[in-house]
């Protein structure tokens, strides 16, 4: 309970807003993708985004386990 009474307000709301924000955001990954397949055609857009779904699927896995 002492933890409880510890806790910031000011800052979890900070990061909170933060996230949230962050979380509507396209990010680069979506610029890219566009970029792509408008220069080179929509299968190289495809091949670039199946890349990034296995990034990810990656990078998931090695934070559910660690």
């Amino acid at each position: 309970m002492d933890s409880l009474r510890n806790i910031n307000v000011e800052r979890t709301t900070f990061f909170l807003t933060t996230s949230i924000i962050l979380l509507g955001s396209p990010g680069p990954a979506i610029a890219t993708l566009v970029a792509i397949g408008r220069q080179y055609g929509i299968a190289s857009g495809l091949r670039y985004l199946l890349g990034l779904q296995i990034g990810l699927a990656f990078a998931a896995a090695i934070c559910a386990t660690a």
